[in-house]
């Protein structure tokens, strides 16, 4: 499994996984793993079906309630079941930069600005070089016209090398902020 992962063969990885799921389908590891290299395969279903089935094994298991919350809140569009997953993952783990982040964006997207602010700021605080934790906390602080700590958590996701989801998204709400115009000048 290792060897495929190492050379990109997705799915000869996968494969090799089922095949040690059907020996012991109880294996966490390899029920985690699944699912992460679904979601790389952008096969959401079946990423969910992975985690699904590692929390039957172990409901606590605090990665795959934030995998898992993170897929229904961006890929499958359940806010209801994100938010109850992001809620649970955070209440094992508040500390937990990323799962506040998790939890914080799924608020955002419930458009609760306010609770979710808070929770951002927290993650963003724990987790300063991450620009996807900037970007949600920014995009929260531009939704609650908070333009200056909008601008500050944008320009930090925009500097950063890595890319992610939502890049392009805060190079373009930090142009509206730098312009002068903001949430109000869009509706």
């Amino acid at each position: 499994i290792q060897a495929y992962l190492a050379t990109n063969k997705l799915p000869q990885a996968v494969s090799q996984l089922e095949a040690l799921l059907s020996k012991n389908p109880n294996d966490k590891s390899a029920l985690m793993t699944l699912g992460l290299l679904y979601e790389q395969m952008k096969d959401y279903p079946k990423e969910r079906d992975a985690y699904e089935k590692l929390l039957a094994i172990n409901p606590d298991f605090v990665p795959a309630l934030n995998n898992l919350a993170y897929l229904y809140v961006e890929r499958l569009n359940d806010l209801d079941k994100a938010y109850d997953l992001a809620r649970k993952a955070h209440d094992l783990q508040p500390q937990h930069a990323a799962v506040g982040d998790t939890l914080g964006w799924v608020l955002y997207k419930r458009g609760d600005y306010q609770q979710a602010l808070t929770i951002l700021q927290e993650s963003a605080e724990k987790a300063p070089d991450k620009p996807e934790i900037q970007f949600h906390l920014g995009m929260t602080a531009y939704m609650m016209g908070q333009t200056n700590l909008a601008k500050v958590a944008l320009k930090k996701a925009v500097s950063a090398t890595k890319d992610f989801p939502g890049k392009d998204e805060s190079k373009r709400r930090l142009a509206l902020l730098e312009s002068g115009a903001g949430p109000s000048s869009e509706l």
